[in-house]
């Protein structure tokens, strides 16, 4: 699955992509989250504490890179 983003990031270049999600779940590994914040960096989570899709799926700290990971930075409302 290709994403909007990187699809924008190839046409116009990384600089001029921005994203603002909203409620956002987590979407890759670890690996993905990295290569995505390189890919696009001007992007940003913004998530309701009383939200539960930000929450999953959920994430098992047990399983390191094998369970799901947000990227970017977060901005809780």
């Amino acid at each position: 699955m290709i994403s909007l983003p990187f699809l924008l990031q190839v046409k116009f270049g990384p600089k001029a992509v921005e994203l603002m999600t909203f409620g956002q779940p987590r979407i890759g590994n670890p690996a993905f989250a990295v290569y995505f914040g390189e890919q696009v960096p001007r992007t940003i989570r913004v998530t309701h504490q009383n939200d539960i899709v930000p929450h999953l799926p959920p994430y098992y700290y047990y399983l390191g890179e094998w369970t799901y990971h947000h990227f970017a930075r977060e901005v809780c409302i």
